[in-house]
């Protein structure tokens, strides 16, 4: 569902903020903030641990340069795949799956983020244009082998009509693993990189549709990165204003959100992943020795203690809870995110399913505790 400007303005937190705009004439500041309703300001001078500076800092030191890293990876890996299709090799082709490894490791410090520019359309939003599984826990691996085997043996033209008209599931970071890490018409599909090159080199239109999928996977990213830091659909407005501003469209409190797309994104990655299926089956097979799904699960857990305690700043949300006087809570929490860790690195399916058991917990209860918001969710260990 697109929103219009009227439409996000005529939400509560629009009118929220238009008062608080007139009722800083004669009071200091909108909600007890420093800085009023700046969200450049400087606001936390003197309060170190306030809430707003924790929310800027989380936003500004973990989130942006994270997005901003993923579109920047998407553009370098669609001018390799360019390079590459001009003269297909089997080192070429190596350079393309590190790059995609890359490229990967960044998507999981963005997709913890399943709001605003990831959640701009009701029904299909970018967050499943990039990770398919997102959605319903599915691997579409079939779909994209079958819908790549189609595109190469046929002889309608590799369009932008075509490429546009690809559904969700064929699309995004699986097709690039399966278009990067197999020759998919072998039966076994081939992990050889000198086989995968070959291919290349005997069916150019496997170049061209190569070459159409990055390009869509680019777009999706300029996309967020756009969201975030120049216009989220036509608010007029950078997401990262919205956010900051709380002129949620939803009326979400900007925190709270944070905190909920964390929690959704553990239980996403417990149920669906841990639990469920493991992704990036396709590259694990091609590239054991890196173990790229273990490797995605620790890039991911990074970030998310980067939006708790973002590195280098003087401002925290992990702080604010100490100088709220609860340290002991703070310890909790750091403790879950160490042994979400370890359960990664021993690369144990079931360890790590309780360890992010632990984690989530953490999240649901210590964290809004520490921090004294309601994420208005009933929790009970376990659920």
């Amino acid at each position: 569902m697109t929103l219009g400007f009227f439409d996000v303005v005529s939400a509560g937190p629009w009118r929220r903020a238009f008062r608080c705009l007139v009722a800083v004439l004669v009071i200091a500041g909108c909600g007890g903030g420093a800085d009023g309703d700046d969200p450049d300001g400087d606001a936390g001078q003197g309060q170190m641990g306030s809430l707003e500076a924790a929310l800027r800092s989380a936003v500004d030191e973990s989130i942006i340069p994270a997005v901003e890293d993923f579109a920047r990876g998407a553009r370098g890996l669609e001018t390799s795949v360019d390079a590459f299709c001009e003269a297909p090799s089997d080192r070429g082709l190596v350079a393309l799956q590190d790059e995609w490894l890359d490229l990967s490791r960044s998507w999981n410090r963005v997709g913890i983020y399943f709001l605003g520019p990831l959640d701009e359309d009701i029904i299909m939003p970018s967050m499943i244009f990039i990770e398919s599984m997102r959605q319903r826990g599915m691997d579409y691996t079939d779909t994209v082998r079958e819908t790549l085997a189609a595109a190469v043996s046929e002889t309608d033209p590799l369009d932008d009509t075509f490429f546009e008209g690809l559904t969700f599931n064929r699309v995004g970071m699986l097709a690039l693993e399966v278009l990067l890490f197999e020759e998919s018409s072998a039966d076994p599909p081939a992990i050889d990189p000198a086989d995968i090159a070959q291919r290349y080199l005997d069916h150019e239109r496997q170049c061209d549709y190569l070459q159409g999928v990055a390009r869509l996977l680019r777009e999706r990213a300029d996309g967020v990165e756009a969201g975030w830091t120049d216009e989220f659909l036509d608010t007029g407005l950078p997401f990262r204003e919205l956010l900051l501003r709380d002129m949620l469209a939803d009326g979400s409190e900007p925190v709270n959100a944070l905190l909920l797309a964390a929690i959704k994104h553990l239980e996403y990655l417990r149920l669906r992943k841990l639990d469920g299926v493991v992704d990036l089956a396709v590259a694990g097979r091609a590239r054991p020795e890196l173990s790229p799904f273990w490797d995605n699960l620790a890039a991911g857990l990074d970030a998310l203690e980067g939006l708790m305690d973002p590195p280098g700043s003087d401002a925290g949300f992990f702080l604010v809870m100490m100088e709220r006087g609860f340290e002991a809570e703070v310890d909790v929490a750091r403790d879950s995110f160490e042994g979400a860790r370890k359960a990664v690195e021993a690369e144990d399916r079931e360890q790590a399913a309780a360890a992010f058991l632990v984690l989530e917990t953490s999240l649901r209860r210590e964290v809004p505790l520490g921090l004294g918001v309601d994420l208005g969710i009933t929790f009970t260990d376990g659920d």
